[in-house]
């Protein structure tokens, strides 16, 4: 259970999740869960759902003599059902204290496909990308090496690099100390929506690499951070007009930056030359798959709650959108379900059934385009921020 909640309501459905049939019912079974803390008779829940290509329906269900809520729905498309559920008094109002149920199931979700059309040379555009980076020489702007004491045995390195458009990439690499030439894996992580800076990330037989999201230095504190996230990086990446058009996209800057660092990394003399592994959750998932898929190097993928999957499948198929940032031709270029279908090398995916910022919709629409050795596992109850480890979980794969 998590740490920030002592009372909330649980559960799942009442067979495999995610192995629906269209039509047939689905019924959530749903209790509260408390962490030795008395609560009282709790009546009513209230519960919203929504389903992929249907309208909404809300209503509220009375607990039963086993203790248990029961409420039902059907799909009548591929897709997946959202139930939010409040607990509620006898007066059928939300009980703030208890923590709300955001879960889900799928139905025929084999074949929920990509409602995203693929841009016109949407090749073309990675490979000039990759050519207008490559060709721009590699030159250390600044080299700072960092001293934590909680990891004596490793060097930890914050650079800055010069790369296209006149930006620079900002990252930070932590390797052992005692690592010999050709021997460490290079391992890519890619960072969540926001404005902070690099993580270390020391792990014995591996040269992690942070890239920091932005142009902007590491290791400042909170407050430069927000500062600097009001001032110049508000709502970053979501204006439309920029967006338009692939060139003039924000994005277009992150990926500029994340070629020149791993171009960087891969000269690297204590790399082995033969494992490169790329990872990162939401905005970072997003990032560590597209990299991963156009790279031409990648060997793994980690890729969680991956962020801009399917933009196009609430204007196609009537799916619940997540966070959507629009459908224009610029922006598909960053679309992760796109990217996925030119993966080479084995993913693996986590995702919520209750996350509707990265919808499980589009995860699977990603999944569905893998023709790579494959692996996703869904989290019942689980959003875009809750961690509720020991919650049913629900794994397909294909190797």
């Amino acid at each position: 259970m998590s740490k920030f909640c002592q009372v909330r309501l649980n559960g799942t459905t009442t067979k495999n999740a995610i192995e629906y049939k269209i039509g047939q019912e689905i019924v959530f079974k749903l209790h509260i869960e408390t962490n030795d803390v008395s609560v009282p008779y709790i009546p009513y829940i209230k519960y919203l759902i929504k389903r992929d290509g249907d309208e909404t329906v809300s209503g509220f269900a009375q607990q039963q003599e086993d203790g248990c809520f029961y409420v039902s729905t059907t799909l009548n498309c591929p897709g997946f059902a959202y139930l939010q559920a409040f607990a509620c008094d006898q007066s059928k109002q939300i009980i703030e204290s208890i923590a709300q149920f955001d879960g889900g199931a799928g139905a025929d979700i084999y074949n929920i496909n990509l409602g995203s059309e693929i841009p016109e040379k949407y090749m073309d555009y990675w490979e000039n990308l990759k050519k207008t980076v490559y060709s721009t020489p590699l030159q250390v702007v600044s080299e700072t090496q960092i001293e934590d004491e909680n990891h004596p045995s490793f060097i930890i390195k914050d650079y800055d690099i010069k790369t296209a458009f006149d930006t620079v990439a900002c990252c930070r690499v932590t390797y052992p100390s005692n690592a010999k030439k050709g021997s460490l894996k290079l391992k890519m992580h890619y960072m969540g929506y926001g404005v902070y800076g690099c993580s270390t990330l020391a792990q014995d037989g591996f040269m992690n690499v942070s890239t920091n999201t932005h142009s902007i230095p590491n290791g400042q504190t909170p407050e430069f951070y927000e500062k600097y996230h009001k001032e110049h990086l508000n709502n970053y990446g979501l204006d439309k007009q920029q967006n338009a058009c692939a060139e003039t996209s924000y994005w277009n800057l992150v990926f500029a930056r994340n070629f020149q660092v791993l171009k960087f990394f891969m000269q690297n003399e204590l790399i082995n030359g033969k494992d490169y592994i790329f990872t990162g959750s939401s905005q970072g998932g997003m990032q560590a798959c597209i990299m991963a898929a156009h790279s031409g190097v990648a060997t793994r993928c980690y890729a969680d709650l991956s962020w801009l999957c399917d933009l196009g499948g609430k204007d196609k198929y009537a799916r619940i959108p997540g966070w959507n940032i629009g459908n224009m031709s610029g922006i598909r270029h960053f679309d992760t379900a796109i990217a996925a279908r030119y993966l080479k090398c084995p993913i693996e995916m986590n995702a919520g059934l209750g996350d509707y910022c990265c919808q499980p919709s589009g995860q699977m629409a990603m999944y569905n385009g893998i023709t790579a050795p494959k692996k996703l596992t869904f989290y019942q109850n689980t959003g875009h921020t809750t961690d509720y480890p020991n919650n049913p979980s629900y794994t397909i794969q294909q190797k």
